[in-house]
Protein backbone atom coordinates (compact mmCIF):
# COMPACT_ATOMS: atom_id res chain seq x y z
CA UNK A 1 0.00 0.00 0.00
CA UNK A 2 1.27 3.44 -0.91
CA UNK A 3 0.61 6.40 1.40
CA UNK A 4 0.36 10.00 0.19
CA UNK A 5 0.72 13.30 2.07
CA UNK A 6 -2.01 15.51 3.47
CA UNK A 7 -1.75 17.79 0.44
CA UNK A 8 -3.84 15.32 -1.60
CA UNK A 9 -6.93 15.85 0.56
CA UNK A 10 -8.35 18.87 -1.33
CA UNK A 11 -7.97 17.07 -4.65
CA UNK A 12 -9.74 13.99 -3.32
CA UNK A 13 -12.61 16.06 -1.93
CA UNK A 14 -12.85 17.95 -5.23
CA UNK A 15 -13.04 14.68 -7.13
CA UNK A 16 -15.80 13.44 -4.83
CA UNK A 17 -17.96 16.54 -5.37
CA UNK A 18 -17.41 16.97 -9.08
CA UNK A 19 -17.45 13.43 -10.44
CA UNK A 20 -21.09 13.26 -11.57
CA UNK A 21 -23.27 15.46 -13.72
CA UNK A 22 -26.58 13.62 -13.71
CA UNK A 23 -28.58 11.34 -11.51
CA UNK A 24 -30.61 8.21 -11.95
CA UNK A 25 -31.47 4.92 -10.34
CA UNK A 26 -29.39 1.79 -10.69
CA UNK A 27 -31.54 -0.94 -11.85
CA UNK A 28 -33.57 -3.95 -11.02
CA UNK A 29 -34.02 -7.42 -12.44
CA UNK A 30 -36.23 -6.08 -15.26
CA UNK A 31 -33.41 -3.86 -16.58
CA UNK A 32 -30.90 -6.70 -16.87
CA UNK A 33 -28.27 -5.85 -19.45
CA UNK A 34 -29.15 -2.15 -19.51
CA UNK A 35 -26.54 0.57 -19.93
CA UNK A 36 -27.09 3.40 -17.43
CA UNK A 37 -25.80 6.99 -17.51
CA UNK A 38 -23.97 8.67 -14.62
CA UNK A 39 -25.60 8.08 -11.24
CA UNK A 40 -26.16 10.16 -8.09
CA UNK A 41 -26.96 7.84 -5.16
CA UNK A 42 -28.18 8.65 -1.66
CA UNK A 43 -29.17 6.18 1.06
CA UNK A 44 -30.55 2.68 0.40
CA UNK A 45 -28.69 -0.22 -1.29
CA UNK A 46 -27.88 -0.10 -5.01
CA UNK A 47 -26.81 -3.17 -6.96
CA UNK A 48 -25.31 -3.13 -10.45
CA UNK A 49 -26.03 -6.65 -11.59
CA UNK A 50 -24.01 -8.90 -13.86
CA UNK A 51 -23.77 -7.63 -17.47
CA UNK A 52 -25.22 -4.23 -16.52
CA UNK A 53 -23.07 -1.18 -17.21
CA UNK A 54 -22.67 2.42 -16.10
CA UNK A 55 -21.46 4.60 -18.96
CA UNK A 56 -20.33 7.47 -16.74
CA UNK A 57 -19.49 8.25 -13.13
CA UNK A 58 -21.12 7.30 -9.83
CA UNK A 59 -21.38 9.64 -6.84
CA UNK A 60 -22.92 8.43 -3.58
CA UNK A 61 -23.59 9.83 -0.11
CA UNK A 62 -24.45 7.55 2.83
CA UNK A 63 -25.27 4.65 0.57
CA UNK A 64 -24.30 1.03 -0.14
CA UNK A 65 -23.11 0.23 -3.66
CA UNK A 66 -22.56 -3.30 -4.95
CA UNK A 67 -20.89 -3.97 -8.34
CA UNK A 68 -21.53 -7.62 -9.06
CA UNK A 69 -19.23 -9.95 -11.01
CA UNK A 70 -19.73 -9.23 -14.73
CA UNK A 71 -20.94 -5.65 -14.17
CA UNK A 72 -18.87 -2.72 -15.48
CA UNK A 73 -18.47 0.95 -14.59
CA UNK A 74 -16.89 3.04 -17.37
CA UNK A 75 -15.99 5.95 -15.11
CA UNK A 76 -15.09 6.99 -11.56
CA UNK A 77 -16.80 6.00 -8.34
CA UNK A 78 -16.83 8.69 -5.63
CA UNK A 79 -18.46 7.95 -2.28
CA UNK A 80 -18.92 9.77 1.04
CA UNK A 81 -19.69 7.81 4.22
CA UNK A 82 -20.74 4.75 2.22
CA UNK A 83 -20.07 1.05 1.73
CA UNK A 84 -18.68 -0.31 -1.54
CA UNK A 85 -18.32 -3.88 -2.79
CA UNK A 86 -16.72 -4.53 -6.17
CA UNK A 87 -16.95 -7.89 -7.85
CA UNK A 88 -16.99 -6.54 -11.40
CA UNK A 89 -14.86 -4.05 -13.31
CA UNK A 90 -14.27 -0.32 -12.73
CA UNK A 91 -12.35 1.44 -15.47
CA UNK A 92 -11.84 4.73 -13.59
CA UNK A 93 -10.66 5.87 -10.17
CA UNK A 94 -12.32 5.11 -6.86
CA UNK A 95 -12.54 8.09 -4.44
CA UNK A 96 -13.78 7.30 -0.94
CA UNK A 97 -14.25 9.62 2.03
CA UNK A 98 -15.21 7.60 5.11
CA UNK A 99 -16.88 4.19 5.07
CA UNK A 100 -15.89 0.66 4.08
CA UNK A 101 -14.94 -0.92 0.78
CA UNK A 102 -14.23 -4.45 -0.39
CA UNK A 103 -12.76 -5.61 -3.69
CA UNK A 104 -13.69 -9.24 -4.21
CA UNK A 105 -11.55 -11.86 -5.91
CA UNK A 106 -13.31 -11.24 -9.23
CA UNK A 107 -12.96 -7.44 -8.94
CA UNK A 108 -10.82 -5.39 -11.37
CA UNK A 109 -10.00 -1.70 -10.92
CA UNK A 110 -7.98 -0.14 -13.73
CA UNK A 111 -7.65 3.26 -12.04
CA UNK A 112 -6.35 4.34 -8.63
CA UNK A 113 -7.99 4.13 -5.23
CA UNK A 114 -7.93 7.44 -3.32
CA UNK A 115 -9.28 7.24 0.21
CA UNK A 116 -9.62 9.19 3.44
CA UNK A 117 -10.79 7.49 6.63
CA UNK A 118 -11.81 4.39 4.73
CA UNK A 119 -11.52 0.78 5.88
CA UNK A 120 -10.83 -1.43 2.89
CA UNK A 121 -10.26 -5.08 2.05
CA UNK A 122 -8.72 -6.45 -1.16
CA UNK A 123 -9.26 -10.18 -1.49
CA UNK A 124 -6.60 -12.45 -3.05
CA UNK A 125 -6.96 -12.51 -6.82
CA UNK A 126 -8.43 -9.00 -7.05
CA UNK A 127 -6.62 -6.69 -9.47
CA UNK A 128 -5.88 -2.98 -8.94
CA UNK A 129 -3.77 -1.51 -11.75
CA UNK A 130 -3.51 1.99 -10.27
CA UNK A 131 -2.09 3.26 -7.01
CA UNK A 132 -3.70 3.06 -3.57
CA UNK A 133 -3.40 6.52 -2.02
CA UNK A 134 -4.43 6.66 1.62
CA UNK A 135 -4.82 9.34 4.24
CA UNK A 136 -6.18 8.03 7.53
CA UNK A 137 -5.51 8.26 11.24
CA UNK A 138 -6.56 4.63 11.68
CA UNK A 139 -3.06 3.39 11.00
CA UNK A 140 -1.87 4.99 14.24
CA UNK A 141 -0.11 7.96 12.69
CA UNK A 142 0.05 11.00 14.96
CA UNK A 143 -0.61 14.63 14.25
CA UNK A 144 2.92 15.64 15.23
CA UNK A 145 4.33 13.30 12.57
CA UNK A 146 2.66 15.20 9.75
CA UNK A 147 5.05 17.40 7.86
CA UNK A 148 4.21 21.10 8.18
CA UNK A 149 5.04 23.21 5.12
CA UNK A 150 7.79 25.72 5.68
CA UNK A 151 5.46 28.67 4.94
CA UNK A 152 2.96 27.50 7.57
CA UNK A 153 5.76 26.94 10.08
CA UNK A 154 6.82 30.58 9.71
CA UNK A 155 3.27 31.75 10.42
CA UNK A 156 3.29 29.86 13.72
CA UNK A 157 6.15 31.97 15.10
CA UNK A 158 5.09 34.71 17.56
CA UNK A 159 6.30 37.66 15.48
CA UNK A 160 4.58 36.43 12.34
CA UNK A 161 1.42 35.68 14.30
CA UNK A 162 1.25 39.26 15.62
CA UNK A 163 1.81 40.70 12.14
CA UNK A 164 -0.88 38.40 10.74
CA UNK A 165 -3.39 39.59 13.36
CA UNK A 166 -2.59 43.25 12.70
CA UNK A 167 -2.88 42.90 8.92
CA UNK A 168 -6.12 40.93 9.20
CA UNK A 169 -7.68 43.50 11.52
CA UNK A 170 -6.63 46.39 9.28
CA UNK A 171 -8.14 44.70 6.21
CA UNK A 172 -11.40 44.00 8.03
CA UNK A 173 -11.51 47.59 9.30
CA UNK A 174 -11.05 48.98 5.79
CA UNK A 175 -13.71 46.64 4.44
CA UNK A 176 -16.17 47.68 7.15
CA UNK A 177 -15.50 51.36 6.46
CA UNK A 178 -16.09 50.82 2.74
CA UNK A 179 -19.39 49.04 3.36
CA UNK A 180 -20.65 51.66 5.83
CA UNK A 181 -19.69 54.38 3.35
CA UNK A 182 -21.61 52.73 0.51
CA UNK A 183 -24.53 51.27 2.48
CA UNK A 184 -24.67 53.39 5.62
CA UNK A 185 -28.45 53.73 5.87
CA UNK A 186 -29.08 50.03 5.28
CA UNK A 187 -26.40 49.03 7.77
CA UNK A 188 -27.91 51.24 10.47
CA UNK A 189 -31.35 49.70 9.90
CA UNK A 190 -29.92 46.18 10.10
CA UNK A 191 -28.14 47.10 13.35
CA UNK A 192 -31.46 48.33 14.76
CA UNK A 193 -33.03 44.98 13.88
CA UNK A 194 -30.15 43.22 15.64
CA UNK A 195 -30.64 45.36 18.74
CA UNK A 196 -34.41 44.80 18.85
CA UNK A 197 -34.46 41.05 18.12
CA UNK A 198 -31.05 39.53 18.96
CA UNK A 199 -32.38 36.03 19.68
CA UNK A 200 -34.56 35.86 16.56
CA UNK A 201 -31.65 37.21 14.51
CA UNK A 202 -29.38 34.49 15.85
CA UNK A 203 -31.90 31.71 15.16
CA UNK A 204 -32.58 32.98 11.63
CA UNK A 205 -28.85 33.21 10.90
CA UNK A 206 -28.21 29.79 12.40
CA UNK A 207 -30.85 28.23 10.15
CA UNK A 208 -29.34 30.03 7.16
CA UNK A 209 -25.84 28.79 7.97
CA UNK A 210 -27.06 25.20 7.90
CA UNK A 211 -29.60 25.39 5.07
CA UNK A 212 -27.79 27.43 2.40
CA UNK A 213 -24.57 25.34 2.18
CA UNK A 214 -26.63 22.13 2.17
CA UNK A 215 -28.89 23.31 -0.66
CA UNK A 216 -25.89 24.65 -2.60
CA UNK A 217 -24.04 21.36 -2.18
CA UNK A 218 -27.00 19.36 -3.49
CA UNK A 219 -27.27 21.65 -6.52
CA UNK A 220 -23.55 21.49 -7.26
CA UNK A 221 -23.36 17.70 -6.98
CA UNK A 222 -26.59 16.82 -8.77
CA UNK A 223 -26.32 19.12 -11.79
CA UNK A 224 -22.59 19.62 -12.07
CA UNK A 225 -21.52 22.98 -10.66
CA UNK A 226 -24.92 24.59 -11.00
CA UNK A 227 -24.58 28.39 -11.15
CA UNK A 228 -27.45 28.59 -8.68
CA UNK A 229 -25.46 26.63 -6.09
CA UNK A 230 -22.41 28.84 -6.55
CA UNK A 231 -24.52 32.00 -6.38
CA UNK A 232 -26.01 30.84 -3.08
CA UNK A 233 -22.55 30.34 -1.58
CA UNK A 234 -21.36 33.73 -2.85
CA UNK A 235 -24.46 35.42 -1.41
CA UNK A 236 -23.84 33.73 1.95
CA UNK A 237 -20.24 34.97 1.97
CA UNK A 238 -21.34 38.53 1.11
CA UNK A 239 -24.03 38.42 3.78
CA UNK A 240 -21.46 37.26 6.32
CA UNK A 241 -19.16 40.19 5.49
CA UNK A 242 -22.02 42.69 5.68
CA UNK A 243 -23.16 41.04 8.91
CA UNK A 244 -19.79 41.77 10.52
CA UNK A 245 -20.05 45.39 9.42
CA UNK A 246 -23.45 45.55 11.13
CA UNK A 247 -21.97 43.98 14.25
CA UNK A 248 -19.07 46.44 14.22
CA UNK A 249 -21.46 49.38 13.89
CA UNK A 250 -23.65 47.99 16.68
CA UNK A 251 -20.67 47.48 19.03
CA UNK A 252 -19.22 50.87 18.11
CA UNK A 253 -22.51 52.66 18.79
CA UNK A 254 -22.72 51.05 22.23
CA UNK A 255 -19.13 52.04 23.05
CA UNK A 256 -19.70 55.58 21.80
CA UNK A 257 -22.78 55.86 24.01
CA UNK A 258 -20.99 54.53 27.09
CA UNK A 259 -18.01 56.87 26.68
CA UNK A 260 -20.19 59.75 25.45
CA UNK A 261 -18.37 60.13 22.16
CA UNK A 262 -19.84 62.23 19.36
CA UNK A 263 -18.89 60.30 16.23
CA UNK A 264 -20.26 59.82 12.75
CA UNK A 265 -21.18 56.49 11.21
CA UNK A 266 -17.66 55.84 9.94
CA UNK A 267 -16.10 56.69 13.31
CA UNK A 268 -18.54 54.38 15.10
CA UNK A 269 -17.73 51.57 12.66
CA UNK A 270 -13.99 52.08 13.16
CA UNK A 271 -14.34 51.83 16.95
CA UNK A 272 -16.46 48.69 16.64
CA UNK A 273 -14.01 47.11 14.18
CA UNK A 274 -11.07 47.84 16.48
CA UNK A 275 -13.00 46.40 19.42
CA UNK A 276 -13.73 43.12 17.62
CA UNK A 277 -10.17 42.98 16.26
CA UNK A 278 -8.64 43.25 19.73
CA UNK A 279 -11.12 40.81 21.28
CA UNK A 280 -10.65 38.11 18.65
CA UNK A 281 -6.88 38.55 18.61
CA UNK A 282 -6.85 37.82 22.35
CA UNK A 283 -9.35 34.99 21.96
CA UNK A 284 -7.10 33.39 19.31
CA UNK A 285 -5.14 31.89 22.21
CA UNK A 286 -8.27 29.78 22.90
CA UNK A 287 -9.21 28.56 19.39
CA UNK A 288 -12.39 26.73 20.40
CA UNK A 289 -13.79 29.79 22.19
CA UNK A 290 -12.85 32.02 19.26
CA UNK A 291 -14.57 29.75 16.74
CA UNK A 292 -17.76 29.37 18.77
CA UNK A 293 -18.01 33.11 19.47
CA UNK A 294 -17.35 33.97 15.82
CA UNK A 295 -20.00 31.49 14.71
CA UNK A 296 -22.62 32.89 17.12
CA UNK A 297 -21.94 36.49 16.09
CA UNK A 298 -21.91 35.61 12.38
CA UNK A 299 -25.29 33.91 12.77
CA UNK A 300 -26.71 36.97 14.53
CA UNK A 301 -25.36 39.32 11.85
CA UNK A 302 -26.77 37.29 8.96
CA UNK A 303 -30.07 36.79 10.76
CA UNK A 304 -30.46 40.55 11.26
CA UNK A 305 -29.96 41.05 7.52
CA UNK A 306 -32.69 38.48 6.80
CA UNK A 307 -35.09 40.20 9.22
CA UNK A 308 -34.34 43.56 7.61
CA UNK A 309 -34.98 42.19 4.09
CA UNK A 310 -38.21 40.52 5.19
CA UNK A 311 -39.48 43.67 6.90
CA UNK A 312 -38.67 45.64 3.74
CA UNK A 313 -40.78 43.27 1.65
CA UNK A 314 -43.66 43.58 4.08
CA UNK A 315 -43.57 47.37 3.88
CA UNK A 316 -43.54 47.11 0.08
Amino acid sequence: MKSRSIRRIPFLLLAIFLSACSSGTIGSEESFGTVYPSQMLSGDVYVLESFEKIDGNIVGIDTTLVIEDGATVFGDISLISSELEIGGRVSGDINIFGGESTILTSGIVTGSINQIGNTYTIEPGAVVYGEINTFSFRDGSRIDNIEIPEEADRLLKPGAWVIFQIVRNILLLLLNVLIIFLFGEQTIRVSIKLQKDPLISFLAGLLTFFAVPLVALVLIISICLSPIGLILLIMLAIANLWGWTNLSYFAGSQLARWFKLDLGNIGITIIGSLFFGIVFSLMAFIPVLSIITSWILSSAGIGAIILYLLSGKKRG
